[in-house]
């Protein structure tokens, strides 16, 4: 069988915890809840490719990803891990995420 996604994406996504007061009335930040999200996706090497940007500037990426959807979460500069049989492959910072019709694809 030929498998469309061989790699996994790892990110975390980290909620910030609700403020709070406490009995002599002062404010403070709830904790944050850190979850693990892993999707599947399909990561290309780059061979010295550049992309425009939104601003219309090229960049130099390491990685283009394929998804099967974007989520809410993913967003500019999400530090983020290419694994494949578990082993992380690459990782940096999404530079740009991209979906058009069924083409969901950022760049790493």
């Amino acid at each position: 069988m030929i498998r469309k996604r061989v790699h996994k994406l790892r990110y975390f996504e980290v909620v910030p915890g609700q403020p709070y007061q406490d009995g002599t009335g002062d404010w403070h930040q709830g904790e944050s809840v850190k979850t693990e999200v892993v999707l599947n996706c399909r990561a290309d090497i780059n061979n010295g490719q550049t992309i425009k940007n939104n601003q219309g500037e090229d960049f130099v990426y390491s990685f283009a990803i394929f998804l099967n959807s974007i989520p809410d979460t993913l967003k500019r500069n999400t530090e983020v891990e290419i694994l494949k049989n578990g082993v992380v492959v690459g990782q940096g910072k999404v530079i740009m995420p991209w979906g058009f019709q069924a083409t969901n694809k950022l760049w790493v």
